[in-house]
This record gives structure tokens, sequence and C-alpha cells, in this order.
């Protein structure tokens, strides 16, 4: 996977700074040796991401064989909003690898003496998670030819996972979506925006019936893919998978955002939803209701929408980071996408 990483210290650590980096490698060497008495050392340890509620670590458990590269995604303290709890992501990611879906393998589920707070390691997966390389990269021209077909394989077994399989999810569909971001907009505060309430009419008069509730990644898109030159590697990032309509998940990676700028193609910016649909309809022996896709592209957009332009909030109240200014400006623009999406302009 290419990422950017710095070695660091965990953000909760009470000591100086070293100190409190030896101690957390301990920690991880300690419960390395509980997985697995050959690990001798833990190397390479460095931060790929951190916030509040969560960070993700890149390390190697070095074993008389050689090393194995993992991932540890952990929380120091206790997790907001709508995210799983990791020890369920998890779980998810355990019985879609038993799917043969193209998931990292968990390798270890934190655990109180591990004293490392909640969390869980996974398989550490090269490749590429950047879209914009993915998008344009020579090295990556093979797997643009094949992306979106994969793309379709891969939701067809994951919307094919018996719930039976699974741990206990949250249910979430269109009409509660919908009336989350309805109540969120309608918020004191909240800057009036005429294009978010034409959409939520447009919406309101569109929904669809329910459909049998199946997995959904909720998040599937660029960027939480790893893809290697042949193509798709590894789906990332579980923690808001819920049960609900199949069709989110086929619509999200649309939604101009995620196109990066090549909004010739649909398909996260790389292939086409036709060669996305086929592949699913062969996969799952269901065609795809393009309408109903269309209805969560519109959904999905003003779902985007709402979130960007709730970062103004984050701006009130001290927040100064160059990335929440960044994406509270794009709500304008989400408005053209939405305006496009209602009239057909894809």
């Amino acid at each position: 996977m290419t990422i950017a990483m710095q070695a660091a210290v965990p953000p909760n650590a009470s000591a100086s700074a070293g100190s409190g980096r030896e101690q957390f490698l301990a920690s991880l060497l300690a419960m390395a040796q509980r997985v697995d008495p050959s690990v001798t050392a833990i190397t390479g340890l460095a931060r790929v991401s951190a916030g509040a509620t969560l960070e993700t670590w890149a390390l190697d458990a070095e074993r008389p064989g050689g090393g194995l590269p993992l991932i540890l995604r952990r929380s120091p303290g206790t997790r907001a909003g709508t995210s799983l709890p990791l020890s369920t992501e998890a779980e998810v990611l355990r019985a879609a690898g038993r799917q043969e879906l193209a998931v990292p393998a968990v390798w270890h589920v934190l655990r109180p003496e591990d004293e490392l707070g909640d969390g869980f390691l996974m398989n550490r997966i090269p490749g590429e998670t950047l879209a914009r390389r993915i998008i344009r990269d020579a090295a990556y021209a093979g797997a643009r030819q094949v992306f979106a077909a994969q793309i379709g394989t891969t939701l067809g077994k994951l919307h094919d996972l018996a719930a039976d399989r699974l741990p206990t999810l949250p249910y979430s569909d269109a009409r509660t979506q919908l009336a989350r971001m309805t109540a969120e907009l309608a918020k004191p505060g909240v800057q009036p925006r005429p294009v978010f309430e034409l959409a939520i009419k447009w919406l309101e008069a569109k929904l669809p019936e329910p459909v049998d509730p199946r997995l959904v990644h909720g998040d599937f898109r660029l960027g939480n893919l790893i893809v290697g030159e042949n193509g798709l590697r590894a789906v990332l990032d579980w923690e808001v998978a819920h049960l609900g309509d199949p069709a989110e998940d086929l619509a999200w990676l649309q939604i101009p955002p995620w196109r990066f700028g090549v909004l010739g193609r649909p398909v996260g910016g790389v292939g086409r939803a036709e060669d996305m649909y086929a592949a699913y309809a062969a996969e799952t022996g269901r065609p795809v209701d393009v309408e109903r896709v269309r209805f969560w592209q519109v959904l999905g957009s003003l779902r985007w929408g709402v979130s960007t332009a709730g970062m103004v909030n984050w701006l009130r109240g001290g927040d100064t980071t160059v990335e929440r200014a960044m994406i509270a400006r794009r709500a304008s623009e989400n408005e053209l996408d939405l305006l496009r999406a209602i009239m057909g302009r894809d």
C-alpha cells in the first residue's frame, strides 16, 4: 500500500516522547508474542493516520522466517458518530474473507490485556490507494481496463453475503438516511441551501420500494480500495458497513466527487457503469435497476453535500485546518452536481 508514514508516538502517551514510544512498542511486542510466540521484535512502526478517535499504524512483526507486515487500527478512547466498534468491523472483515472477497486478513482483535485500546491488526497488502495515481499513472493502465468489471463482481459477492454470517449491524435505508439529512439541514444556524431543499423534495417524491436488506459497505470508492497493476487487491475501511439497499454501493462511487475530475468515467473516474452492471448481474443473477441506482446517486450527492456544508461548523468552532476549509468550499460544487443529477445530465 502506498501510504505517507511518519514515525510517531501515540497521541495518548503521557510520558516523554521517547518513553511513550518505547512503552507503545513494548505493548505491541507483548501482544504480538501472545498471538504468535515466534515473534521476536516489532519494527518499522509508523503512523499512517491519526485522529481524535482512530489511529492507523503500519508495523512489521519480525519472526525467524521473516517479517509479517501488519496494519493496526485502534481507538484509544470512545469512537463517536455512526462508525462500527472496531471489533465489529473486524468481524465483518472476517466474514467477507470467508466469502472470498478481496479484503485484508484479520490477524488479531485487541483484548483488554493488550493495553492498547480497542482495535485490531490485519495484514498489510501492497498496492496503491491514491485515486490520482490509479486514474492517471501508466503503471495502472492494465488495472483500469478491468477495474469496472472487478468492482461489479466484488460488489455482487459483497451484497450476497448471507446475513447469518455477519455480526449484528445497523439498518439504514433510503428513508432513514433522507430523514437524517433533512433533520441536519433543519438545525438552527445551518445556512439555507435551496438546491438541497429541491433535492430533498425530489427524493421524497421518488423514494423506491424497500428491498430485502443486504450487506452494504457504505463508503465503497477509490481511497478505500487497494489497487495493483492487475486491478483490485483489497477493499478497506468497513467502519460504516450496515444492512440496507445494495444500490447504495453501486451509486456511491459514481457521484462526481469520487470520479476525481474524470466525469466521463462514472465508476470512480476509471471505468464505465455498463461494465460494472454487467459483471454485477453475472455474479448475482440479478439485473441492476439503473433508476434505483440513479436515485441513490442523488441521495449520495446530497449526503456528501450535507457533509461538506457541515464543515463550516468545525471552522466556526476554532478548527482552522486547511483540509476542513477545502472540503467546506465544495458545498457549492455539490449544488451543481445535484442539479445535474436531478436533471439526468450525468
